[in-house]
């Protein structure tokens, strides 16, 4: 399945747990082409596949953006998010819940583990 790339004006919707993995353009944080951004992104990619489908089956939403900024609609209310001194990382979101934010790629193990401590649910 392949990994969505909405734009920076979407607005996502959560109606339950989500994780909103985000990795900002180069263009967007001023950073130039090299090769430890190439391979930060090509290991982000590689881990948000791995993750998806564990995800899904454990009821937890998985969203990937490439983008500096997004917004999250929970209800009747939107948050909007500028990443872009972040460089890549995970929102972790509950409805009713402060989101949690976590800066860096993570591997599979580490985000799964992560997202059933957060959401308090068994992620095989």
């Amino acid at each position: 399945m392949p990994l969505s790339h909405p734009q920076a004006s979407e607005t996502i919707e959560v109606n339950g747990p989500t994780i909103v993995a985000f990795f900002v353009p180069a263009a967007e944080i001023g950073a130039g082409q090299n090769t430890d951004g190439n391979e930060a992104l090509a290991d982000f990619q590689f881990y948000a596949g791995q993750v998806r489908e564990p995800l899904r089956k454990s009821g937890v939403q998985f969203r990937v953006l490439y983008a500096g900024s997004f917004a999250i609609r929970t209800g009747h209310e939107v948050f909007r998010f500028n990443v872009r001194k972040d460089g890549v990382g995970y929102f972790f979101f509950t409805p009713g819940k402060k989101p949690k934010k976590l800066l860096g790629v993570m591997n599979d193990s580490d985000l799964l583990q992560l997202a059933s401590q957060h959401f308090g649910t068994p992620v095989p």
